[in-house]
């Protein structure tokens, strides 16, 4: 392959990856709609007798976990898509500036040119892939955090009221 195949290749991969990375990512959190929790109504009790109240942790913290997947699902897209931008003229420019350089010398400057286009393009792939998940990882592991936690903390408070509890989400 001759360099201008290269290059070409190059962007195609790269054009690729950044939809590949964003987009799964951005339809995801668009296409779960959050369900609202209805609480269930006592069949087999009289209406003027007290229901138990139920305290079990386990479904405390399964409720509480599926809160911050949902948050955590929600924050990933912009941070993947920041990541994306962040990382790829990042990786642009020293791609360019390693792939230009090491070459210059060799070559005495005749390839400089076509070797910075193409290490700007590998640079911008691989640092933009590395700056996608950073940003993901980075938006999504607080908001997953803050939602599940504070989540939790809220079913255990209703607990300790005596206060009605909505069920655990479906396993699914």
């Amino acid at each position: 392959m001759n360099n201008k195949t290269q290059a070409v290749a190059l962007a195609a991969l790269t054009a690729a990856a950044l939809a590949v990375t964003t987009g799964p990512a951005i339809a995801e959190s668009a296409a779960e709609p959050a369900a609202a929790a209805v609480p269930a109504a006592p069949v087999d009790q009289a209406p003027n007798v007290a229901a138990p109240v139920s305290d079990d942790f386990d479904a405390d913290l399964h409720a509480a976990w599926e809160a911050g997947n949902m948050q955590a699902g929600i924050a990933t897209a912009p941070g993947v898509a920041a990541g994306t931008a962040i990382g790829i003229p990042i990786g642009c420019v020293l791609g360019a500036v390693t792939g230009g350089t090491m070459t210059a010398i060799a070559t005495a400057g005749t390839l400089t040119i076509p070797v910075g286009i193409a290490g700007c393009l590998v640079g911008a792939a691989a640092v933009g892939g590395v700056g996608a998940v950073l940003g993901g990882a980075a938006a999504a592991i607080p908001a997953g955090l803050y939602g599940g936690v504070t989540t939790f903390n809220q079913l255990r408070a209703q607990h300790s009221a005596g206060g009605a509890t909505a069920p655990a989400p479906a396993q699914g």
